[in-house]
């Protein structure tokens, strides 16, 4: 008996492993069936697909829903909302019942399959701060200009402040107590998480003063024309250094195509690649899977996003990710990968003159992402060019070399090896693109062709497009795949598409 209590908890713990290896692919993969430039656009099903309906500004009850081509009533489950504009959701007619206030793109909603009339409207140009009551520029919000807010001028409830945007030019200082007393902190720029410096579900009172908002990052802008998006995506590119040892390189996407088909998988109803030499075994490592880092190349994206902000999102290629070993066994493996750093500019006009300043990081691995000041990151001695670690075979993105746990399962440890082994300076290999999130569309910029590849017609047989960047996944151990779907492109990430968020 006590032999086989010991084997079950093993197993048990084997499931919960594996689960949480699994959880890169499950984040990586959205469907972006988008196709308008309509303020809002809804879909009867999660992640942007199956039946889509455009809406102008203006009130929207059951019969706009139930009009022949439309979604029908409680059929709402994921929509696009364009930067300027919010949608208020009703669960019943005539704007009436439970509510749900949206102000961007959403995969998934809580009224989900329970919305029967929709209200849009134009928002106003921002105040320079915006309050929220949860992480990451969630929940219950409130925007302030200048002045001075005791706890009843909060808006979102004392003590519950999590995370606030501020505008370049403008401090916030927050304090403990009511009255500004207690302890203080003050900030100049956004913040995610107010976690990080002990002052989360703490904030009583603050005061919001102008400030200068040019220090030696600012850079000035004459205007936004090609040329410019161009020479700001290679100012702030990055040097990802590949580890010691990496066994599965990066490559150019075309060197890797000679290798990959692509077709139709009648399971997602889109058109995916594979590779053309067949998998034996879920573990099968085909020659190519190594990698051409002399072919490899940087696909930069410049995306515009509300708040003023724009997204620098710069995309590693790898035509292979390997998983961990846990217990002996290997999982969570897939053929393609795709791995980025994303910098946020804030775009600013001060004294006549327009601006944009480095404000924050984003580096994503497996199934999380940490979020940094761009001050925070180590940079090439003399430039704006941030210094990023590629983890060896798996490919996350780290600020720091070393070993990093980012997951702790009882029976192992997941862990990103990191070193500084080959430099990947993107900015002699970049491929400059601008993406669209309220159209989901890209084009080149200067003398780079937009790659057809990264389109979005992903059903269209004549494309180029594709909707995963490699095999279907293959072999299970305790309900998990050995190796598993390959993952979504940039376009298919909300990197990209998303308007407000930092991924």
């Amino acid at each position: 008996m006590k032999k086989r209590s010991i084997k079950k908890g093993i197993t048990l713990f084997m499931v919960f492993a594996l689960s949480m290896i699994m959880l890169e692919t499950n984040v990586k993969t959205k469907d972006v069936d988008a196709s308008s430039q309509f303020p809002v656009t809804v879909y009867t099903n999660s992640s942007f697909t199956g039946t889509a309906q455009d809406f102008t500004v203006g009130e929207h009850n059951l019969e706009a829903l139930n009009v022949p081509g439309g979604v029908g009533n409680d059929s709402i489950d994921s929509l696009r909302v364009a930067p300027g504009y919010k949608v208020t959701l009703y669960s019943d007619r005539d704007f009436s019942g439970n509510t749900e206030v949206i102000t961007n793109n959403r995969p998934g909603i809580s009224l989900y399959n329970n919305v029967s009339s929709l209200r849009v409207e134009q928002l106003p140009e921002h105040l320079p701060v915006v309050l929220y009551a949860d992480a990451e520029w969630n929940g219950a919000s409130k925007e302030f200009g200048l002045g001075d807010y005791d706890w009843d001028d909060l808006g979102i409830g004392n003590d519950t402040l999590t995370s606030l945007r501020i505008t370049p030019g403008y401090q916030v200082t927050l304090y403990w107590d009511a009255g500004y007393g207690g302890s203080s902190v003050v900030l100049t720029q956004d913040i995610v998480n107010l976690k990080s410096i002990n002052f989360n579900d703490r904030t009583s009172s603050f005061k919001v003063q102008a400030i200068s908002p040019l220090d030696s990052s600012c850079i000035a802008v004459t205007s936004f024309d090609d040329t410019t998006k161009a020479s700001l995506l290679s100012e702030f590119a990055p040097r990802i250094w590949m580890a010691q040892g990496e066994t599965y390189w990066a490559s150019s996407v075309e060197w890797a195509m000679d290798y990959m088909e692509r077709y139709y998988d009648y399971g997602w109803g889109k058109y995916c690649l594979r590779t053309t030499e067949p998998l034996n075994t879920p573990t099968t490592k085909l020659p190519f899977f190594s990698g051409n880092q002399a072919s490899a190349r940087c696909y930069a994206f410049w995306s515009e996003k509300d708040f003023n902000n724009i997204d620098l999102s710069y995309w590693q290629y790898c035509p292979y990710n390997y998983g961990k070993v846990v217990l002996g066994m290997e999982f969570g493996d897939h053929v393609g990968d795709w791995e980025h750093v994303t910098i946020r500019l804030s775009k600013f006009t001060y004294q006549g003159t327009t601006y944009v300043k480095p404000t924050m990081v984003a580096l994503p691995y497996h199934s999380s992402i940490s979020l940094y000041r761009f001050d925070e990151m180590a940079k090439v001695t003399g430039t704006n060019h941030i210094i990023a670690y590629s983890a060896k075979e798996s490919h996350g993105m780290w600020k720091d070399a070393g070993n990093h746990v980012y997951q702790n399962i009882v029976i192992a440890q997941l862990t990103d090896v990191c070193s500084a082994g080959t430099a990947m300076d993107c900015w002699n290999i970049l491929n400059t693109y601008e993406f669209s999130p309220t159209s989901l569309t890209g084009r080149g910029l200067g003398s780079t062709a937009w790659p057809s590849y990264f389109d979005i017609d992903y059903e269209n047989s004549y494309s180029d497009s594709v909707f995963r960047w490699g095999n279907p996944g293959q072999g299970t151990a305790f309900g998990q795949p050995i190796l598993s779907n390959g993952p979504a492109g940039p376009e298919g990430h909300d990197a990209l598409y998303d308007t407000v968020i930092l991924r």
